[in-house]
């Protein structure tokens, strides 16, 4: 019984897909309303009759969901407007993952732009050690942008916050 419904429901979401081109979560809402509004044969009624006694006319939507949905969406273009304004050859600093800490710095680099893959995938290479690493679009910055540099020393006792600073950073790496 379960096969055949999750048949039924990839055949609505091809359909909807090609003659409709709407893909995603709005896909499944209206993939989940046809199959719950159409009458099966066994029955002669729909199962929301059966369930509900009733038939809904529109997709469930309901405040969490919207909110989800326009979060994918912001990141979706804001991956996309990256992914447009970095070109093989820039140069782009990379999210420092390992271990870090206040002190440490939250890019390091620069890297170099070797090629742009698909789904938003860059491969980039170390400007130093030549070495080349796969990452994704949202961890890397352009050198132009304004990062946050503690430079708090907790051996006087003054926090990193107390004496943040803000620097830009030059294509040719010098501080300014």
């Amino acid at each position: 019984m379960v096969e055949r419904l999750h048949s039924t429901l990839l055949e609505h979401l091809h359909l909807l897909r090609i003659g409709r081109g709407i893909v995603g979560d709005e896909a499944w809402a209206r993939a989940l309303l046809a199959y719950n509004n159409s009458v099966h044969s066994a029955t002669g009624r729909t199962p929301l009759e059966l369930m509900r006694s009733w038939q809904q006319s529109d997709p469930p939507v309901s405040a969490d969901e919207r909110r989800k949905s326009d979060r994918v969406d912001r990141a979706n273009e804001k991956a996309t407007d990256r992914w447009d304004r970095v070109r093989v050859g820039d140069q782009v600093f990379l999210r420092n993952w390992y271990r870090r800490r206040k002190s440490d710095p939250r890019f390091v680099g620069p890297y170099v732009v070797a090629s742009k893959l698909r789904r938003y995938r860059l491969r980039v290479r170390d400007s130093a050690t030549g070495r080349t690493r796969v990452v994704h679009v949202r961890e890397t910055r352009p050198p132009s942008a304004k990062l946050r540099v503690p430079c708090g020393d907790p051996a006087i006792g003054r926090s990193a916050s107390d004496s943040e600073v803000t620097v830009t950073l030059e294509s040719s790496g010098e501080i300014r």
